[in-house]
């Protein structure tokens, strides 16, 4: 299954990129994010130590030194930030969003409203938490995609697999 991890280019805490990752190895999920820096940058590297396959839609004007690994594909959209989620999203078969701002923010809005099942990880200190508490019951009452929250992201990744 190919999963979209919204997470921000920011600073955020390395234990969420492990946990992600390892998980990711044991069920055999790719993920893609839209960039590799920040919290992005360590998900990228911790799956690719792990032999994960790892997408990064990279928005323009930006440059990624994990293309180096085999088992990274960069797919150059020449896109600014908020059209270049838009493919992220569009290209996933789901969400998990680890944290960040409002880049993250719009991804989970973008992954429900395609009627993609959202995994919310909340509890860490990121900006998005106050958010994710509010999401945790559905965005809205048209109850298009279930969305679901999580404090570990290997518990939140196998509920998206596994369903």
């Amino acid at each position: 299954m190919k999963v979209a991890v919204a997470a921000c280019g920011c600073e955020g805490p390395g234990s969420l990129a492990e946990s992600l990752a390892s998980k990711a190895a044991e069920l055999g999920a790719e993920l893609m994010l839209g960039g590799c820096w920040g919290l992005m940058g360590k998900v990228v590297d911790e799956a690719a130590k792990r032999g994960v396959k790892v997408y990064i839609f990279l928005p323009i004007g930006y440059q990624c030194p994990a293309e180096e690994r085999e088992n990274v594909v960069v797919i150059r959209t020449n896109m600014a930030e908020n059209f270049r989620s838009a493919l992220l999203v569009s290209a996933a078969e789901a969400l998990l969003a680890l944290g960040g701002g409002a880049g993250t923010l719009m991804e989970v809005l973008m992954a429900y409203r395609e009627r993609k099942r959202v995994a919310l990880v909340k509890g860490h200190g990121m900006d998005t938490d106050k958010y994710f508490e509010l999401m945790e019951g559905g965005v809205d009452s048209r109850e298009l995609a279930e969305v679901k929250a999580f404090e570990d992201p290997g518990e939140a990744l196998e509920w998206l697999v596994k369903g």
